[in-house]
C-alpha cells in the first residue's frame, strides 16, 4: 500500500469514526436536569377552558413550578461525556422502556400523566370543598403481541354493539362469548371512532383471570377516573404539552387551588416540587428526584416541596450543590400547605 492509499485510509477511517461517535444510534438513553416552569399557564379555571383573571392574579407575588426531567437517546459522544459530568446519567433503553417500543412508552407515559390530571383536580375539589361528580372511561393501558390496531391510550366505547365505560361493563358485554371468538370492539383515538376485532382470549389482564386463562398477548385494560364540578365555572383543565408521568400530582393540585380558593397559596415564595397524589390527598414518591433538584436550584426555586420517601436523597444532593433552597419533606396535600406556611414565616420574618 502506498503512502497515499494509507493517508486517503486513514482520513476515511477517523471520517467513519466521527461519525459513529456524533451520530450513530446507540441502545442507549440519557437522563439529566430537565427545566423548572410557573404551572400557572398550564392550569385554568372555567368551563371555557379559559385563564382565569380572578383578582388574586394580580397580587400574586410568587410561583409554582413544576420540574422535569430530560430523557433523549444517546449519542456515543454524549456516553463518554456523562463519564464526567455528574448530572447525567446512561441507561439502557430496554431498562427504560422495560420492553415497549419507544411510541407506547411516550403513549404510557401521557396516559399516565392523564390519570395524575384527574387525581390532582379530584383532590383540589375536596380540599376546597367543592361539589362535583365522577365518571369513568375503558382505556388500553398496555400492549402485547396484538395487531397495530391498539394503541396505548385508547378509549374502548363499544364491546360487541353495547355501549362499555369501564371493565365490569366490557365483563358484561362479553359474557356470551367465547375463546374461539373475535370480540368486535369500536375505539375512539383522539376525534377518530375505529371499528376493530380482536380474538376472545385477547381481551386479558383486567376482565377474568379465571376466565381468559394465561395467554401470550394481548390488551390490558383500565378504567379511567375522570372529575366533573357541579358548578361548571370550577372547571379545571390542565394542558400539560408534551410533560409525561405521573409525578406533577402534587404541584398542579397547589396551582388548582389557588384559582379555586382565590387565594396566594404560594405566600411570596418560588416554590419547586414534585410527587404523585391521590384524590385523597397522599403524596407519593417518585423515582429522578435528584435531576430535578437540580433544575429547580438552577430555576432560583427558595423552597422543594419534596415526598416524605424521597427526602434523604433529595438533603444530599442539595448539599452537594451547596444551594440555599429550603427541602421539606411531605406526606399529604394538607402537609404541603402547612409547609409552605411555615417556611414563609421563616423566610420573610
Amino acid at each position: 500500500m502506498s503512502g497515499r492509499t494509507r493517508q486517503a485510509f486513514g482520513i476515511v477511517l477517523i471520517a467513519v469514526m466521527l461519525w459513529v461517535i456524533i451520530y450513530a444510534p446507540t441502545p442507549l438513553v440519557i437522563y439529566e436536569p430537565g427545566i423548572a416552569f410557573d404551572t400557572k399557564p398550564l392550569v385554568q379555571l372555567g368551563s371555557g377552558g379559559e385563564q382565569a383573571t380572578q383578582s388574586m392574579e394580580a397580587g400574586e407575588r410568587g410561583a409554582f413550578l413544576l420540574t422535569t426531567i430530560k430523557l433523549t437517546d444517546a449519542k456515543y459522544w454524549q456516553v463518554i461525556e456523562a463519564a464526567w459530568k455528574k448530572d447525567f446519567a446512561v441507561y439502557s433503553k430496554d431498562s427504560v422502556m422495560k420492553g415497549k417500543s419507544e411510541k407506547d412508552y411516550l403513549d404510557q407515559m401521557t396516559l399516565d400523566m392523564l390519570a395524575s390530571q384527574n387525581s390532582a383536580i379530584e383532590a383540589a375539589y375536596i380540599y376546597a370543598g367543592i361539589p362535583y361528580t365522577t365518571s369513568t372511561e375503558l382505556v388500553i393501558d398496555g400492549i402485547e403481541g396484538v395487531s397495530n390496531d391498539f394503541q396505548i391510550g385508547d378509549r374502548i366505547i363499544q364491546v360487541e354493539g353495547q355501549k362499555v365505560s369501564s371493565v365490569e361493563g366490557l365483563q358484561f358485554a362479553i359474557k356470551e362469548s367465547n375463546e374461539r371468538d373475535l370480540v368486535s370492539l369500536v375505539i375512539q383515538r383522539n376525534e377518530k371512532v375505529i371499528p376493530v376485532k380482536i380474538p376472545f382470549r385477547q381481551i386479558e389482564a383486567n376482565v377474568s383471570v379465571a376466565l381468559m386463562g394465561s395467554v401470550p398477548g394481548g390488551i390490558i385494560l383500565g378504567d379511567l377516573h375522570e372529575v366533573h364540578p357541579t358548578e361548571p365555572s370550577n372547571q379545571i383543565t390542565i394542558k400539560a404539552e408534551d410533560i409525561g408521568g405521573p409525578s406533577a400530582g402534587l404541584m398542579f393540585t397547589l396551582q388548582s387551588l389557588n384559582l379555586l380558593l382565590d387565594k396566594d397559596l404560594t405566600e411570596g415564595l418560588r416554590i419547586a416540587g414534585t410527587g404523585t397524589i391521590s384524590a385523597d390527598g397522599r403524596v407519593g414518591g417518585i423515582g429522578g428526584i435528584t435531576y430535578k433538584i437540580v433544575a429547580a436550584h438552577q430555576a432560583g426555586a427558595q423552597l422543594f416541596l419534596a415526598p416524605e420517601v424521597n427526602f434523604a436523597e433529595v438533603t444530599a444532593k442539595v448539599k452537594e450543590l451547596h444551594s440555599e433552597m429550603k427541602v421539606v419533606p411531605v406526606t399529604s396535600l394538607e402537609n404541603a400547605i402547612t409547609a409552605i406556611q411555615d417556611a414563609a414565616t421563616s423566610y420573610f420574618k
